[in-house]
């Protein structure tokens, strides 16, 4: 998660309840419910909440194309294969390299709330395919 930085991993043990938070609400609903509501608006929010996307997205991928046998999420295994019996790999895919390409502008400063915005239109073209929820 850190990649070995301990400048990054002492930022991890400060957010990690509020990282903890997140992944109990995207396991606890719908892929459509994560984009409900409040959106994060400062520039240190959206980069956590596209890396939740990103890690989710990624295990959601999993899920749909081998039924889960490398999830870095085992704890949310069951809610990951609910989920991912809605989305293709394929599209999990395409939606991952959006969002890290939002990752990268919002750290190259670009407005974090019209990356926010963005990343929720992401979000919501792929779980608002036709036939998925």
């Amino acid at each position: 998660l850190c990649g070995g930085s301990v400048t990054k991993a002492m930022a991890l043990i400060e957010r990690w309840p509020l990282r903890q938070q997140q992944l109990t609400r995207l396991a606890q609903g719908t892929l459509l419910d994560w984009v409900q509501g409040h959106m994060p608006e400062t520039r240190q929010d959206v980069i956590e909440w596209l890396d939740t996307m990103v890690e989710w997205l990624r295990d959601l991928a999993v899920a749909s194309a081998d039924g889960g046998q490398a999830l870095r999420h085992h704890e949310q295994e069951a809610a990951l294969r609910r989920q991912a019996q809605h989305v293709a790999p394929d599209d999990c895919a395409d939606a991952l390299r959006e969002l890290l390409a939002l990752r990268e502008s919002v750290e190259q400063f670009v407005s974090p709330r019209l990356v926010a915005a963005m990343a929720r239109e992401t979000w919501l073209a792929l779980v608002q395919q036709p036939e998925r929820f």
